[in-house]
């Protein structure tokens, strides 16, 4: 595949991540959380999901972030708080999303 194609690939996932963290961002809530980790289901690579990135950005703009994701038995997840229980994860946070709603 021709490199100019991996490289707009590479710069469509970024502008996507920056979207999706501006626009939580643009909503002015004190806490998001993130509906799981993982990019695939009963996956357990949670480490390089996509899902890091608009963490990572979100975090930067003094906005917390909790994590529902069932298939990690810790209460902190790289300095997250994670929550197993759905109903308190839903009270927990302002919003949340979805891995659903995440494709990138």
């Amino acid at each position: 595949m021709p490199i100019n194609i991996i490289q707009a690939i590479v710069d469509a996932n970024s502008t996507r991540k920056d979207h999706i963290a501006d626009r939580t961002l643009a909503r002015n809530i004190q806490t998001v959380g993130m509906y799981r980790l993982t990019m695939k289901t009963d996956s357990y690579n949670f480490r390089q999901s996509a899902i890091q990135s608009i963490i990572e950005r979100v975090r930067n703009n003094g906005v917390e972030v909790v994590i529902y994701e069932p298939s990690l038995t810790e209460d902190v997840f790289e300095g997250l708080k994670v929550i197993n229980d759905f109903d308190e994860f839903k009270t927990s946070s302002d919003d949340f999303y979805a891995e659903l709603y995440i494709f990138i």
